[in-house]
């Protein structure tokens, strides 16, 4: 597993352990949490951190103390189905995140960034395009009913770019009052022959461009 820093645009490893020493635990220390809606945006502000979603990433906030000004006072682990942020000191550590995800991730194409002295932020890519009800699996449940599960065209498929695609040219035509492609090939085939002559002569009830 990998965890790319984006501050040092280079890629580390490390392996993501149980630690059962004292600091195991999330604690929360008194600096400022300067969040918003966009920070839980289709998903939850928590107790140390601050998640967003689309069908195809998440983003987590973590804050992080003032003294915290660059990346090798962290430890951050983004493994396909485990995260963990700690920061690191002289003689002991905190741990401000940490826990088993609610589904996997793509470990090799998720990454971090520091702004140093506020946040940490982790952007992860998702294994499948679900929407994820919790980042980890000990956290309270989201109600998907309640997000909002519009989803960007950059974000599709191929295949369904070229329906929605289909879709709008159609409605375009219905708006200005113009036949459909279907309308037009079936005017084309139910056409009367013209006996004047060889040739075929198309319907005026469906006329075209």
């Amino acid at each position: 597993m990998s965890t790319t820093n984006v501050e040092n645009a280079k890629n580390s490893k490390s392996d993501f352990t149980n630690d059962n020493s004292e600091n195991t635990n999330v604690v929360e220390e008194p600096w400022t949490k300067d969040t918003n809606t966009s920070d839980y945006y289709n998903g939850a502000s928590c107790k140390s951190y601050s998640w967003s979603q689309s069908i195809v990433d998440l983003d987590v906030l973590v804050p992080v103390p003032w003294e915290v000004r660059n990346s090798k006072q962290l430890r951050v682990v983004l493994d396909s189905h485990e995260i963990e942020v700690t920061k690191l000191g002289v003689n002991d550590s905190l741990t401000l995140v940490k826990g088993r995800l609610s589904f996997k991730t793509k470990s090799g194409e998720s990454y971090w960034y520091l702004d140093p002295g506020k946040h940490l932020t982790l952007h992860l890519e998702k294994a499948n395009e679900r929407w994820w009800e919790s980042l980890l699996e000990d956290e309270p449940l989201i109600e998907l009913s309640r997000i909002d599960c519009t989803r960007k065209f950059e974000e599709m498929s191929e295949c369904e770019q070229m329906k929605v695609e289909e879709l709008m040219w159609k409605q375009r035509r219905k708006s200005f009052a113009q036949p459909t492609y279907e309308r037009l090939v079936r005017s084309r085939i139910m056409a009367p022959a013209d006996t004047s002559g060889s040739s075929l002569v198309f319907s005026h009830d469906f006329p075209f461009l």
